[in-house]
């Protein structure tokens, strides 16, 4: 009601603690939708008194519009926000007008004018992605979505400081922190700059959390989990245990295979790591990381028509490659 009366703060997204929940009878919050309703009903029932024809063709424009994306009659998957508002309100303000008074249609002009003008600015806000993103990630910090959003923008840009901060008032907007993306995302800030302790931490609580499989594939989680557990102190069996995970979510993942197969040669089980370098560069073979590695481990573990193999292929990817005395990591954060 307050988008359609006084939309000065609009966002593409209401959810979480945007919108205040009310828990209770006893919170007075309750009587400003309960003064809500009681007038829209009483405008309701004026406008069918007055002009009864034209009180149900805009309710029935109104219910017909709004009624579907409710949430009411089925599932939507999304909160009621100002985009899907712009039809029904048509609506809406129709039956309000037909109530009006002559002599007030006038002065409805100057309310007009100002709706305009707002509407104006805010067909701006959203005239790209990018600017919508920054517009509302700056307008409203206790959306999760909104805050993740904006995170994601820094973090393309380099801007680790503050999508670090997105990220954290994204989580922060559930008191539960349910949310795995913006701990994911947050995990994959600490690898790329060293703090793998951190790392660790947020994305080990990432992979118990709800993810959003729109959004990020869950198998890229326990991957980047398993490279964290690595890289703080060689926690080589919890590394195994979440690149495992990923492999068991989707096999066909040749940067995990690449990875694991550098834990396990790590571990000293150099059969399996070049069997799993092997399946990677084979899954992906135009990347010279892959034939790299299996390049390097096999002709230490001395399997010289490997080597030939892996290193001809190597040198036609690019020419001028020259591979690692060890096995060489990847870490590449997915776009998700």
């Amino acid at each position: 009601m307050r988008l359609l009366v006084f939309p000065n703060f609009l966002c593409y997204d209401y959810s979480l603690d945007t919108l205040p929940l009310l828990c209770g009878f006893d919170d007075v919050r309750f009587l400003i939708p309960l003064t809500t309703y009681a007038l829209v009903s009483a405008a309701a029932s004026l406008a069918f008194s007055v002009n009864l024809r034209g009180a149900l063709l805009s309710g029935a424009f109104f219910l017909l519009t709004f009624v579907p994306m409710s949430n009411i009659l089925f599932p939507v998957g999304t909160v009621v926000g100002e985009r899907l508002l712009y039809i029904p309100s048509f609506g809406f303000l129709a039956a309000v007008c037909g109530l009006l008074p002559r002599k007030f249609k006038n002065a409805m002009l100057v309310v007009w004018a100002l709706m305009l003008i707002r509407t104006i600015r805010r067909v701006d806000d959203w005239k790209t992605a990018d600017h919508l993103t920054l517009v509302d990630g700056y307008a409203n910090l206790k959306s999760a979505k909104t805050q993740f959003n904006l995170g994601v923008r820094y973090f393309s840009m380099g801007d680790f400081d503050n999508a670090m901060a997105a990220f954290e008032r994204s989580w922060q907007s559930d008191p539960e922190e349910r949310d795995a993306i913006a701990f994911w995302r947050a995990g994959q800030i600490e690898i790329i700059r060293g703090n793998f302790a951190r790392a660790r931490e947020l994305l080990i609580g990432a992979t118990t959390k709800y993810g959003a499989k729109l959004m990020v594939k869950e198998e890229e989680v326990f991957h980047d989990a398993a490279v964290a557990c690595f890289h703080d102190n060689r926690r080589v069996d919890e590394a195994m245990y979440y690149m495992s995970a990923a492999l068991t979510l989707n096999r066909d993942f040749p940067k995990a295979l690449n990875n694991l197969g550098c834990i396990q040669w790590a571990a000293g089980d150099r059969e399996m790591a070049l069997n799993a370098v092997a399946e990677a560069a084979e899954t992906a073979a135009d990347n010279v990381i892959y034939w790299g590695n299996l390049w390097a481990l096999s002709e230490l573990a001395g399997y010289l028509d490997v080597t030939q193999v892996a290193k001809s292929r190597a040198l036609e990817i690019q020419a001028d490659f020259v591979p690692n005395s060890d096995c060489t990591w990847e870490f590449m954060p997915d776009k998700g």
